[in-house]
């Protein structure tokens, strides 16, 4: 998924097993993208190809490409649970600086959708109303900035009374 870390997993893998990365890979000239692979096979050294679309969509006109792709392994990020949700939030938060009340995450964690994407949304449209304010993000400059950026319904304030 979009903002899932794909990048950054791709580099430290890459650092880690001596591996070549190609990063988006569904959008690499097809002929470099096979000489990248037979390279690695010659050298018996990883290659990791980054992508948030499946290879069996790819759109490959080279055959001996399009079955290599067919039999490689692949390996799927899924969108985030709970747990991982409330730990990103946090990680972004500090990140940014963002020193906010115990309540905020949770509050954040629980109006935003689950994917990698919406955090990253989410604390950024934060940051920004806390920066242009000069206020510190509290659960009333969240809901707003949340609201602002259509990331929650505007009849969430029931729940931000709560």
């Amino acid at each position: 998924p979009i903002k899932s870390g794909k990048t950054l997993l791709a580099a430290r893998f890459a650092q880690s097993a001596n591996a070549d990365v190609i990063d988006p890979a569904d959008t690499a000239d097809e002929e470099a993208l096979f000489h990248a692979w037979n390279r690695a096979e010659r050298l018996s050294r990883p290659l990791l190809l980054v992508t948030a679309i499946e290879p069996a969509a790819w759109p490959v006109a080279l055959p001996d490409l399009r079955s290599r792709l067919m039999a490689a392994p692949v390996v799927h990020i899924a969108e985030p649970e709970t747990a991982l949700i409330d730990a990103l939030i946090g990680h972004e938060l500090a990140a940014r600086g963002l020193i906010v009340t115990p309540d905020v995450p949770a509050y954040i964690a629980a109006r935003i959708d689950r994917s990698y994407a919406a955090v990253h949304a989410a604390i950024a449209v934060v940051d920004a109303l806390s920066l242009a304010t000069q206020r510190r993000p509290g659960i009333r400059l969240v809901g707003d900035a949340l609201r602002h950026a259509g990331l929650i319904s505007g009849d969430d304030s029931e729940q931000d009374a709560a």
